[in-house]
């Protein structure tokens, strides 16, 4: 921000409508480093001798344009509707869910889900949802536990607004988690709100056909189910897009100094091209396809 008066002291504001703007923790320079997932605009409260102002509006824009879109389940004409990923008919719950990297077929930065909304919610906003992501070998669940937040990686927190049908879209706000492509995704949702609302959503799956109990939850009113009130597990399948950033850092060639060696000798392997910055763990195989 440039031109204010010396000696105001200054807050910056964000929004993702350029309608309601919340102020940034922390954001009281004249500068501000901003990291978006999202096109945003951002604008500063000015206060001097007790009277405050608006700085102008000024918009950054995300470029969207390189992201993958990965569908898992039946995208139209689903079998049965759910109260899962959030259970809105209760002041609290949690579902925890895994999709296979065989289903998902691609890696890169996840940075939004969707899910189909099958109903028709009215405009309604529901507080405090969580969305957490890591990375799993497991295929299903063998019990009904609420997992608990470690391993996992929060990526969203904050309102989702539900209105009428059809795809519902969440960027997430606490970062990009990268997916390696090899393992399993695994999904804990947690609805903390505290309050229930009757025109709640539901949304498109699978019921039954698979091999695995890839779902669990539970549900609870008063507080938060971290042991089991009406938990369980099911075989079923929840529609879901995930979107990606595909990764752009280059890996880089690897050269030996002597790559015809004695056994039982040492040469030096090198690495270079490689993304300025990057981090490097160096694998080795005796047949080039197991490492």
């Amino acid at each position: 921000i440039v031109d204010q008066v010396a000696g105001s002291t200054i807050q910056w504001q964000s929004s993702t409508d350029n309608l309601s703007f919340t102020n940034i923790s922390g954001a009281t320079g004249t500068d501000y480093v901003a990291t978006i997932y999202q096109d945003t605009y951002f604008r500063a409260m000015v206060t001097s001798v007790g009277c405050s102002k608006l700085s102008t509006t000024t918009t950054v824009t995300a470029d969207v344009s390189s992201m993958v879109t990965k569908s898992i389940g039946t995208q139209s004409g689903a079998t049965a509707t759910k109260n899962y990923p959030f259970n809105e008919y209760y002041d609290f719950s949690w579902s925890n869910m895994i999709y296979k990297a065989t289903e998902i077929n691609g890696s890169g930065k996840l940075s939004r889900v969707s899910f189909n909304v099958a109903n028709a919610p009215n405009n309604i906003t529901v507080q405090n949802q969580l969305i957490y992501v890591k990375t799993t070998t497991a295929t299903g669940y063998a019990n009904s536990n609420y997992p608990g937040t470690s391993g996992f990686t929060l990526v969203y927190e904050g309102p989702i607004t539900f209105n009428g049908s059809g795809w519902k879209e969440i960027i997430f706000n606490k970062g990009q988690f990268y997916y390696n492509g090899t393992d399993n995704l695994e999904f804990l949702f947690e609805n903390r709100s505290g309050d229930y609302v009757n025109d709640y959503p539901t949304f498109y799956g699978i019921t039954g056909g698979q091999a695995d109990y890839r779902i669990r939850r539970d549900y609870k009113d008063d507080n938060f189910p971290t042991t089991c009130y009406s938990c369980s597990r099911v075989q079923n399948l929840l529609n879901i897009q995930m979107k990606f950033f595909p990764c752009t850092n280059t890996a880089g060639t690897a050269s030996a100094t002597n790559a015809n060696l004695c056994t039982n000798t040492s040469t030096t392997i090198n690495l270079s091209g490689q993304t300025p910055g990057s981090t490097i763990q160096w694998q080795s195989s005796t047949d080039n396809i197991t490492f």
